[in-house]
Order: C-alpha cells, then sequence, then structure tokens
C-alpha cells in the first residue's frame, strides 16, 4: 500500500513502453482497484508456479535439460 503523496507503479506499460505510474488519494478507485486485482492474480499464479517447482525439486521430476 502505498502513502497518499506517493506515486505508485503500475504492472503494465504506456504505448511507448515507459513505466506508468498511479497518483490518487481514491485507494478504493478504479484504477487502484484494478491493479490490486491483478495484482493479486498474478502473486497467486507465482505461488502456484513456486509450489509446483518445489514438488518438481522434492520428487527430482524436473527434466533434465532444465
Amino acid at each position: 500500500m502505498t502513502m497518499s503523496n506517493e506515486l505508485r507503479l503500475l504492472l503494465w506499460t504506456g504505448p511507448d513502453g515507459k513505466p506508468c505510474f498511479l497518483s490518487t488519494d481514491d485507494n478504493g478507485g478504479y484504477m487502484s482497484r484494478l491493479a490490486d486485482n491483478i495484482e493479486s492474480v498474478q502473486l497467486g499464479t507465482a505461488t502456484e508456479l513456486l509450489d509446483q517447482a518445489i514438488d518438481m525439486l522434492a520428487t527430482d521430476t524436473a527434466p533434465d535439460d532444465m
């Protein structure tokens, strides 16, 4: 969570490939909620991938060419 006077780095870039920042005092606004939802999905996906990697390493089923 960012302070109200801080810029929030968003998870996507602008059309020119530069980072996007959000400046708002409304944490419940549309863009803040959108960023929160996308971050939540990404964290969930990362957790699932890490769990799969841990399982593969524990059972030694990782392909040899990795």
